[in-house]
């Protein structure tokens, strides 16, 4: 088995050559990020902590052997800000996820006009033989986290789009900026 080394730049690196995957069954892999690197991916994703990340993940290959799919399975505790009151918010994220990654680049001429038909996203080309794994599952928690974090039943006070129109004459004010506009049509 080969034994790439870490990418310095990348907080969370777990490489794995794709020639250690073999054709006949598939390869387990369980990893698991440490205090400090789990303090790097939070200042990344702009988290106030990232706690307890693990992953499972399933290799095999396919498609006579120029395909590797990746399934995978990832837990992690986060606290993110609230967007209203910037007060922390816990979230665990437990999700699934699955990657496709090939080791033939086709020419760019057929790139461009070669449309894949197939089920799957276009597979991501393996650099150099290797694959990240540690870094595609910080892409996939990337894409878990909640973008507008609330805490509990916090309510912003912005603009009147959530109220019936009586209440809002009632309250007597608009934070419409673009209301006063419907008046310089007349």
């Amino acid at each position: 088995m080969t034994h790439p080394k870490k990418n310095p730049d990348i907080e969370f690196s777990r490489p794995l050559a794709i020639q250690d995957i073999s054709e006949q069954q598939p390869l387990n892999k369980s990893i698991k990020a440490d205090q400090e690197e789990q303090e790097a991916l939070a200042e990344r994703f702009d988290l106030i902590e990232m706690s307890g990340l693990t992953a499972e993940l399933t290799l095999k290959r396919e498609m006579a052997g120029h395909m590797v799919r990746v399934d995978g399975h990832f837990k992690v505790d986060v606290v993110q800000k609230c967007v209203v009151t910037l007060e922390p918010v816990p979230d665990s994220l437990d999700a699934k996820f699955e990657a496709f990654f090939t080791d033939i680049k086709p020419p760019t001429s057929i790139v461009d006009e070669v449309e894949m038909k197939s089920e799957i996203d276009d597979p991501e080309f393996v650099q150099d033989g290797v694959i990240d794994l540690g870094e595609l599952v910080a892409q996939y928690i990337a894409l878990e986290l909640d973008p507008y974090p609330r805490k509990g039943d916090v309510h912003h006070d912005l603009t009147d789009d959530d109220l019936p129109p009586e209440q809002v004459e009632k309250k007597g004010k608009t934070h419409r900026p673009f209301e006063v506009l419907k008046d310089l049509k007349k």
